[in-house]
């Protein structure tokens, strides 16, 4: 679990004066057990105070026994 900011910037974000902006975000994330070298990697993350939301399935490496 986390929490955290950003800058965040946009296309065309010369032309407005309130770019680029602060975003407050919120991470929580676990992994699960595959291998000995490998484990799943399941996080959510809510970014721009829960405006938008991002969702991340991959594999994680470790070093091996």
């Amino acid at each position: 679990m986390g929490l955290g900011f950003s800058v965040a910037g946009r296309e065309s974000c010369s032309a407005d004066p309130n770019c680029p902006d602060l975003w407050a975000n919120l991470a929580f994330g676990f992994e699960l057990h595959y291998r000995s070298t490998f484990n799943w990697l399941v996080e959510y993350r809510a970014l721009d105070e829960l405006h938008r939301h991002r969702f991340y399935v991959g594999l994680t490496t470790r070093r091996g026994n």
